[in-house]
């Protein structure tokens, strides 16, 4: 009995430590191969990958669906336009749906080609997140900003941006 107790704390502790470091992480900005190569405690690929979904939708960094009788589409035709758009709602308000579940699931050659004109570090943003959907919302942070204008300038892919216009 006692060793079953000692096992269940050490998971405990174990689980409670490794996805407050992976909060802490996610918040600081880095890649899911950076969180595994900074994590204090030894964790699974796959575990720091689930954990840091997780938190990504409990932080409203992702979200998996978005109630469309609150969000307008917002039409963009160039970087400079979608770099106004950001900075006059803020990203807390504009979601940019991304189908990169869609492509890992479905075409993983395309995903990578798409990914290819990113930085390592962009690329390697968007290719550590699961994707468990075919299409997520992602916030239109700085990051998500400068990947929807590399994919729409050098990829001709326009990620569709969504204004919550029931905020503020």
């Amino acid at each position: 009995m006692s060793s079953y107790f000692e096992k269940a704390l050490s998971n405990f502790l174990s689980e409670f430590t490794t996805t407050g470091s992976i909060k802490h992480l996610v918040d600081r900005g880095m890649t899911l191969d950076q969180i595994i190569e900074n994590m204090d405690y030894p964790a699974s690929r796959e575990k720091v990958s689930r954990q840091m979904y997780e938190y990504m939708l409990e932080a409203k960094i992702l979200v998996e669906d978005l109630d469309m009788s609150k969000y307008n589409i917002v039409e963009y035709k160039s970087r400079n336009e979608l770099s106004h758009i950001v900075s006059k709602h803020g990203k807390e308000r504009l979601y940019f749906m991304c189908p990169f579940g869609y492509y890992l699931k479905n075409n993983k050659e395309e995903l990578l080609r798409l990914t290819s004109c990113l930085t390592k570090r962009e690329a390697d943003y968007i290719l550590g997140i699961p994707w468990i959907l075919n299409k997520t919302y992602h916030c239109a942070d700085l990051r998500m900003l400068e990947i929807a204008s590399e994919l729409m300038d050098k990829r001709d892919l326009k990620l569709e941006l969504y204004l919550n216009r029931e905020l503020f």
